[in-house]
């Protein structure tokens, strides 16, 4: 049984990425255009917030990085609820060194590469606010930590 909690836990995390799958597509890619266009509207936002705050370091939360992104402990933290939930509801018990472990290297997998929303989504631990366009990484990481953790 112990060798199969891992593999569930994996099977229950990816079930996540289901969830971003089938997350934004029903506008037809109207939500491919407006992601460019917010992400156009943020770099300029980002050139004058640095312009207006005379590249003074405290703009920036410390418990962000300089890309907007909450705190790597926070997002394992918010996650490791999402997966606990997601494992209650399907009746599957998770220890949470295991789940701490999984999490932990999912988190690793896909940080540099998703975007901010994501990554708070995941930090809130509310999976219903990530942005489908980060699936990808989700379903890389299962392949990375599949074999971190077999």
């Amino acid at each position: 049984m112990r060798v199969r909690i891992p593999g569930l836990l994996l099977a229950a995390t990816i079930g996540l990425s289901g969830l971003l799958t089938a997350c934004g597509d029903d506008d037809g890619g109207k939500a491919d255009k407006s992601s460019e266009e917010n992400a156009s509207q943020a770099e300029t936002t980002d050139e004058t917030e640095a312009t207006d705050a005379g590249g003074e370091s405290d703009a920036v939360p410390e418990a962000e990085d300089a890309a907007g992104k909450p705190a790597r402990d926070d997002v394992v933290a918010g996650y490791a609820k999402i997966v606990k939930k997601n494992g209650e509801d399907t009746g599957i018990p998770m220890p949470d060194g295991i789940v701490n472990k999984v999490v932990g290297c999912f988190v690793d997998a896909v940080y540099d590469d998703a975007s901010p929303t994501t990554l708070q989504a995941l930090a809130d631990g509310d999976a219903t606010k990530i942005d489908p366009a980060d699936a990808t990484l989700f379903t890389d990481a299962q392949v990375t930590c599949q074999k971190a953790i077999s």
